[in-house]
């Protein structure tokens, strides 16, 4: 049975590092983890969701899924690729409706071989929707858009088991906290990092820090405009993130080591 709230203990070793979603750009993803000096040995990576569409790198996801200190979550694009194949191959029609839906980025699937596509749908199957990870500052959590206004975390498990789908969606597609700026603090742990929602820098609302800053702009001709990745010491002390956040420019990512 597959645990969709994965529970990390402490990093006693090195540091732990939550990363933007990626949606392919695993160039930029190697240049800015040497920037933030990243040791594998020690080090722990936790993507929010969205690996791959978009980006130029789409294939390389295998090698990092294979990695043992690269941890992420599920994101709606993942969602997307599963739900394309849950009941087995789809029809022809089905599969050409989504790689020519332009706003998803699923183009690169099509140039796939069958025995990558069996190898990315096996290890997606298995993320989490969530994950949690006990830090100097406390329990910090993970997830790919956003925990409901109001609700405590130690509920989201009841939310990720519900039968009813839309109520899952929720957690992998909302934009209401960002979208009516919403501060509410979300009980049950010190800090929750989401991506999902583009922004220009990093935001905070309440203990919500969303962090895609839109890593797959301008990476590609079919893709204009400005991005980065953004990467962030989990841990981090929110006056030295803030700090951090009002003196970086927009649409180039963060770094924290």
């Amino acid at each position: 049975m597959i645990n969709w709230i994965q529970s990390h203990p402490r990093n006693t070793r090195g540091r732990d590092f939550a990363i933007s979603d990626i949606h392919g750009c695993f160039k930029l993803l190697e240049t800015s983890l040497e920037q933030v000096g990243f040791d594998p040995a020690c080090d722990r990576l936790f993507p929010v969701g969205d690996l791959v569409d978009r980006g130029p790198q789409n294939e390389w996801v295998l090698d990092w899924l294979d990695k043992p200190w690269f941890l992420p979550v599920k994101g709606n694009h993942e969602a997307f690729i599963l739900k394309l194949y849950a009941q087995g191959e789809p029809s022809q029609e089905a599969l050409t409706h989504a790689l020519n839906f332009k706003k998803s980025g699923f183009d690169w699937w099509g140039e796939t071989s069958r025995s990558f596509r069996h190898k990315f749908l096996a290890a997606i199957a298995k993320l989490p929707i969530a994950a949690q990870v006990d830090t100097s500052l406390g329990k910090v959590g993970l997830i790919h858009a956003d925990v409901p206004s109001g609700m405590h975390w130690d509920h989201i498990v009841d939310l990720i088991n519900d039968p009813d789908v839309e109520q899952q969606r929720r957690l992998l597609s909302n934009r209401d906290r960002v979208t009516n700026k919403d501060c509410t603090l979300v009980p049950g742990l010190e800090r929750v990092y989401v991506g999902h929602n583009v922004v220009k820098r990093p935001l905070v609302l309440g203990n919500t820090v969303c962090i895609d800053t839109g890593a797959y702009q301008g990476r590609t001709a079919k893709w204009p405009g400005k991005g980065g990745l953004s990467i962030i010491r989990l841990d981090v002390a929110m006056g030295e993130l803030q700090a951090k956040i009002n003196s970086c420019k927009p649409n180039r990512g963060l770094l924290i080591p």
